[in-house]
């Protein structure tokens, strides 16, 4: 944010090695109301379905193709003029909000360079922690919560030293060197890696769920997310258990509205949990962004958003906060596994080469919303408790920080 020359090198760059690509989200920059920008799928936007039949005739207009999500129940409809303007469609739906009406542009949900603080992975010296191969023999065992975190993907089966061994399948494999291949590591390659590490370091027993839905630069469109938020969610319920949901990406909206697709599919899996006699605790990054506008999903009223603080437990400047933070926690200088290869000159001058079984520091929220996941999952494990309770105590005892909601050490 605040050297926008870096920036628009990156953004450019990202747009020209996805310009053939058809597997890769095309997107463009839409102007928000504080004189920036943020990111949306390009010509789509989203609207609530019951909201739709009021306003067709104006959507006519602009020749916009219906598309209802089934996997959203149908309770939100696409609109895609391929050939459309995207920055006329992003002010048609400004206007519309203003009278009401529950649409918006398909909001890119990004981390990586484009959320994430300035640093990137660092080598770590000293010997990594021990696998518990006591509880390795158990990690097939059905457990009473899962923990599934939608990121990246997983690079794990080919660890040599037990972390996140089983993890990885053929559908969530983690992209290292596609954007492009050039020898080096993607943009945001190691994210999920790092954050499933988080997560199990914390609770090695639980049952962890990597859904690969962010591609390796980072990115997806938030109706990709709320696809998987739902699908994820739908299959824990189906086995029995609780879910705990980790997202350690998220937007800032053009005027700090809910993004549409996100906000039904949490209505869903809060209804769907009810029905079954369980629950779903959705935890969420806070983001980078250094402000107290709301970044979402963490924004949203039943989702955990969590902030970063220093090593000294302090508040990061980087992090957002605001009133809607739940809590913070470390969120510089986390250690956690990686992935192996080279950085890329273009995120870092002092580019390093991680070796295989690489263990790595990384800053920022996504890597604070994962140890708060985690927690949930442990607490709610050993004392036998649902998640809502596990998360109960985890901020019962906790102090608060102005803007950056309670604050804990994991």
């Amino acid at each position: 944010r605040d050297d926008p020359a870096f920036a628009e090198r990156l953004i450019a760059g990202m747009r020209e090695r996805r310009a053939d690509r058809k597997d890769r989200t095309q997107f463009e920059l839409i102007p928000d109301k504080y004189g920036g920008s943020t990111l949306a799928a390009v010509t789509q936007l989203l609207i609530r379905a019951e909201a739709e039949p009021g306003v067709r005739r104006l959507l006519d207009a602009y020749r916009l193709q219906r598309e209802p999500v089934t996997e959203l129940d149908g309770k939100v409809i696409r609109l895609r003029n391929r050939r459309g303007d995207p920055i006329e469609l992003a002010h048609l739906a400004a206007n519309l909000r203003r009278q009401g009406v529950p649409i918006s542009v398909n909001y890119l949900t990004p981390m990586g360079g484009y959320i994430k603080s300035v640093t990137t992975p660092e080598s770590t010296a000293g010997a990594a922690p021990v696998w518990p191969k006591a509880m390795g023999k158990r990690k097939k065992d059905k457990t009473p919560v899962r923990v599934v975190i939608i990121d990246t993907g997983i690079y794990g089966s080919r660890r040599g030293d037990g972390w996140l061994t089983g993890l990885e399948t053929k559908r969530n494999r983690e992209d290292l060197d596609d954007s492009p291949k050039n020898g080096f590591l993607d943009l945001a390659a190691g994210h999920g890696t790092f954050c499933a590490g988080i997560v199990q370091q914390i609770v090695p027993e639980a049952q962890i769920v990597p859904s690969k839905m962010l591609d390796s630069d980072g990115l997806a469109h938030e109706l990709r997310v709320a696809r998987a938020l739902v699908s994820e969610v739908r299959e824990g319920l189906r086995a029995g258990q609780h879910v705990i949901v980790n997202l350690s990406f998220g937007a800032e909206t053009a005027d700090d509205e809910r993004p549409i697709a996100l906000d039904v599919a949490l209505e869903i899996i809060d209804e769907e949990s009810r029905q079954a006699g369980l629950e779903t605790v959705v935890v969420a990054a806070a983001g980078n962004f250094g402000h107290e506008r709301p970044c979402f999903p963490a924004a949203f009223p039943t989702v955990t958003a969590v902030a970063g603080l220093t090593q000294g437990l302090l508040p990061a400047e980087w992090s957002s906060r605001g009133a809607w933070v739940d809590f913070s926690t470390i969120g510089e200088g986390v250690r956690s596994t990686y992935v192996p290869g080279k950085e890329s000159p273009t995120v870092d001058t002092d580019f390093e080469e991680f070796p295989k079984d690489a263990w790595a520091l990384w800053s920022g929220t996504s890597f604070a919303a994962p140890q708060v996941a985690g927690a949930i999952a442990k607490i709610a494990i050993e004392d036998r408790v649902t998640p809502t309770e596990a998360k109960r105590r985890l901020l019962t005892d906790a102090s608060d920080i102005p803007l950056y909601g309670k604050k804990g050490e994991i």
